[in-house]
């Protein structure tokens, strides 16, 4: 039993203390007590209070075990709040404090151990995961058993679970299965029937189902169909793609999202006719779940957060907070930290992250990307950041999209085919901007990564500059740039390449007198341990740590 603290949303903790600057606007997954609404993030979660509209953050600082949610549901019964992870790890968050139940975390199993949806009934939680229904006894805080229920006892998702009527009912990818409540031994595959293909059901995947006023609603190829008599039957379907299905206040909510990225939750009565039509551009627009509550409608947005519909009224929740994770480089100057949220992977190829670059200043967090300013939209995969000294305005480095100059004024220039940024050869339009480094004379060293000239400086006076690296390097991979405090520039060359130095002689303009030296594995070559150079960093002693 872990205690839970609760800290303010812009208070720090005490020294030595931690605190955390997680995405708080990407909400998932939505649930509710009697007087506080708990929203779920991938990495953590934040609760309104119902009374006095006070939000509170709750991660692994404050007592949560992981940080990768994927499903939270409170259960009235027994007030807990279930909070499932990626993993299979899971605690429950009761007034005394959070349990964990790593049972399933634990398990050497090869197979998708990710919780999809959470089930609690009495004195048992039953979770729908990739395996298939796990178990849980919600008293002693223990995994109970585990049904594999797939075609010969094979693993198969499960998407959403149920009882109703005396029948457990299980939405897997082979399609809704079902067995009594009062089957002895529910672990045996044998004992589930397969309804899908047989009245009324397509074969094919079961998405959800959901118990709602006593009758069982499955949800199939976007149609919601619904069982009466052994026979199903269409219940509601207006040709929108569904995300989710949810019975909360006797009313279905569904949350919905075409192709073309229009979004809406819909609010169906106990005969499928529509009852409210939330749209909202910018706070519905990737909706994942959506409640009832005192007859309002609370939507988790994957890019909108939480929203509260008081019929046409809306309150947005948005925790202050970057809007991503920090992948790419972190740096700070003055009072500001500033971190790049892209990244490459091992091989340096591209990976469309959109999220751009998070600025942290006097309490507030400040994201600049495509959806805050749209002269970024081509840009991608921020992983490198410095800022100017003289004027605090910050650089930043796209891998692809080349650089950009962030002003205080948000003005925002942009630096690629205007500019002696090169793409790499069999790759036009790629201007791959890989390290950022201001000197003490103030001018700004570039790494552009596979480029025939590798290394740019924009000088003080606003005037470029280009170098050629003199050795033969694999893809012309640069990355890194620190200044050390002889003006020396230490270059990392990824992929196996090494380290490279180059001092100018403080003649930037004069390519003579320049010097250069490779540093790679082995005698005579430098004798680094290896040639794979990850990051490096300069002390206060002047050393240069690789």
């Amino acid at each position: 039993l872990v205690p839970f603290a609760s800290p303010g949303q812009n208070t720090f903790p005490a020294l030595g203390a931690w605190r955390e600057h997680l995405p708080y606007q990407n909400a998932i997954d939505v649930t509710a007590s009697a007087n506080r609404i708990y929203a779920a993030t991938p990495y953590s979660l934040f609760t309104v209070d119902l009374s006095t509209r006070e939000v509170e953050r709750m991660s692994r600082v404050s007592g949560l075990s992981e940080t990768g949610i994927s499903a939270i549901r409170f259960d009235p019964a027994s007030q807990k709040l279930f909070i499932a992870y990626t993993n299979s790890n899971i605690d429950v968050m009761e007034a005394r404090g959070i349990h964990n139940i790593p049972g399933i975390k634990r398990e050497n199993i090869a197979g998708d151990k990710t919780i999809y949806d959470i089930y609690p009934d009495n004195d048992r939680c039953y979770l729908s995961t990739g395996l298939g229904v796990i178990v849980l006894n919600t008293l002693k805080y223990e995994v109970l058993s585990s049904w594999f229920i797939g075609a010969s006892g094979s693993y198969v998702k499960t998407n959403g679970f149920t009882k109703n009527n005396g029948f457990f009912y299980a939405a897997t990818e082979e399609g809704l299965k079902r067995i009594a409540t009062n089957n002895s031994n529910p672990a045996d595959f044998r004992n589930w029937q397969n309804l899908s293909g047989s009245n009324g059901l397509a074969a094919a995947p079961a998405k959800a189902v959901v118990s709602f006023n006593n009758r069982t609603i499955l949800l199939q190829n976007d149609t919601l169909l619904v069982e009466s008599g052994g026979t199903w039957s269409r219940f509601f379907a207006n040709g929108w793609p569904i995300v989710s299905v949810n019975v909360s206040e006797n009313r279905l909510l569904l949350c919905q999202r075409t192709s073309s990225n229009q979004s809406q939750v819909l609010a169906l009565d106990q005969n499928g006719q529509v009852q409210a039509t939330l749209q909202r551009p910018g706070v519905i627009s990737f909706p994942e779940q959506a409640i009832s509550h005192g007859g309002d409608i609370w939507v988790a947005d994957l890019y909108g957060g939480l929203s509260h519909w008081q019929g046409s009224n809306v309150e947005v929740y948005k925790p202050n907070a970057p809007e991503g994770i920090a992948t790419g480089q972190l740096t700070s100057f003055n009072d500001a930290v500033y971190a790049a949220a892209g990244t490459v992977n091992s091989s340096w190829n591209y990976q469309y992250d959109p999220n751009g670059i998070y600025r942290y200043r006097e309490g507030e967090w400040k994201n600049f990307n495509r959806f805050t300013q749209p002269v970024l939209d081509s840009l991608l995969d921020f992983i490198t950041v410095a800022v100017d000294p003289r004027d605090e305005t910050v650089w930043a480095g796209s891998y692809g999209g080349g650089l950009a100059h962030i002003r205080t004024d948000g003005a925002i220039d942009i630096f690629k085919q205007n500019s002696p940024l090169a793409a790499p050869i069999g790759d036009p339009g790629s201007y791959r901007v890989s390290g950022l480094a201001f000197d003490a004379e103030n001018h700004l060293w570039v790494a552009n990564f596979g480029a025939g000239r590798q290394l740019h400086v924009l000088k003080a006076d606003g005037t470029w500059r280009s170098f050629s690296i003199p050795y033969s390097l694999f893809a012309n991979a640069v990355s890194q740039i620190v200044v050390d405090d002889l003006q020396q520039k230490w270059i990392v060359s990824p992929l196996g390449n090494g380290l490279i130095c180059f001092n100018d002689n403080n003649t930037i303009d004069n390519l003579g007198d320049d010097r250069w030296r490779l540093y790679r594995g082995g005698a005579g070559n430098g004798n680094l341990p290896s040639s794979d150079v990850l990051c490096i960093a300069k002390d206060k002693s002047g050393f240069i740590w690789v």
